[in-house]
């Protein structure tokens, strides 16, 4: 395969490439000559031909296009902290990915919906920052726990966890942060704003021209505008959660039972179906009269919880079982060390499809 300057191929994984000749940029890592990759992920990569180069390939071209200019962007960059703007399926997380990969340091990945570090509905950062051509395939150092897949549900609850994950990563010299996909509408652009203004970042990398020309004009200086990758990914609602699924599958497929105690995630268990919380009672059938608070149990299980140890979010749990007799709540987690645990507002059935669950009080 030939490639001319500024040219840039997608091709399909899992494969192999050879540059005979020439240099070239593939997901922020740069091979020249000589070099070698071996490409294991079922995904799609994009090679950018900085020169005329010739590469030795098995791998599928699925198409080539004038370059996106995504590395001299990068090249503009010096580094600090840089937030990563950008619509579902634009190339954002791929980018952030890739700037990783060229500048070093940290990377936030807060798309509670379509997260790649960890879990969906978490927050999650790393401090990997050795050549991956995926961001999924770098080692988590911390999580945050969001608890819903979409930021319409708490803004700043997300952008409060965002600020946490960055002060435990302050020591870096660079940290980059790849946000969330929720960018239409009016609570979207509030949202962004009030992020952009809470972190004060070095940089802003913008996928969507017409969403950074909304943007305060006090912003435009830090402001880098990219052209999103071109191919239509096709993942829509359906594929976005079946993604999801997939994630939670694989997580729990490592899983054990083990146990809580009701005091640690709800209250004190005064009988069955009844629970004191709050110095209220949370119900957990629908019966009437209703006082205080009611949950259905069937939402109850399959609940997503967040585990802690010593403070610190260390993994992800789901309810199996509740056993108010025993004081008893039985879990699936891989996790072995925790001392508590917090709730979330997604419950998971068999196949780890989620809906969404909350405690409600009586009246609504």
């Amino acid at each position: 395969m030939k490639l001319q300057p500024e040219i840039d191929a997608v091709i399909e994984g899992p494969c192999s490439l050879f540059i005979k000749e020439g240099k070239v940029i593939i997901s922020g890592i740069q091979l020249s000559s000589g070099d070698q990759l071996d490409i294991t992920e079922y995904n799609y990569f994009t090679i950018t031909s900085i020169n005329n180069t010739e590469i030795e390939t098995d791998c599928r071209l699925v198409t080539t296009y004038r370059s996106l200019g995504w590395h001299r962007i990068v090249e503009e960059i010096v580094g600090g902290k840089i937030l990563v703007i950008g619509d579902e399926n634009s190339g954002k997380t791929y980018l952030s990915n890739s700037l990783v990969n060229l500048l070093g340091g940290s990377l936030i990945d807060s798309d509670v919906g379509q997260s790649s570090l960890f879990l969906p509905t978490f927050i999650s950062y790393t401090e990997d920052n050795s050549k991956k051509l995926t961001l999924v395939s770098r080692t988590v150092k911390g999580l945050e726990f969001f608890g819903n897949i979409s930021p319409s549900f708490n803004p700043r609850l997300h952008i409060a966890l965002i600020l946490l994950a960055l002060k435990k990563l302050s020591h870096n010299k660079n940290i980059i942060i790849d946000s969330d996909g929720w960018v239409k509408g009016f609570q979207a652009y509030k949202h962004k704003i009030e992020l952009i203004y809470s972190v004060d970042p070095d940089y802003i990398i913008v996928f969507n021209e017409r969403l950074a020309s909304d943007f305060p004009r006090d912003l435009l200086r830090k402001m880098k505008i990219v052209r999103p990758f071109p191919l239509s990914t096709d993942r829509d609602r359906v594929k976005r959660r079946k993604y999801r699924s997939q994630k939670y599958k694989e997580y729990f497929g490592k899983a054990k039972v083990s146990t809580l105690s009701v005091n640690q995630l709800l209250g004190v268990p005064i009988s069955k179906n009844l629970i004191r919380v709050w110095d209220q009672t949370l119900q957990l059938v629908e019966e009437k009269p209703c006082s205080g608070l009611y949950i259905d149990r069937s939402d109850l299980l399959g609940l997503l919880l967040a585990l802690t140890y010593k403070g610190e979010v260390v993994g992800a749990a789901m309810v199996k079982d509740i056993k108010e007799e025993n004081n008893q709540i039985d879990i699936l987690t891989p996790v072995e060390n925790y001392d508590g645990a917090i709730m979330g507002e997604i419950s998971l059935n068999e196949d780890f499809t989620e809906k969404r669950v909350r405690i409600k009080r009586c009246c609504e």
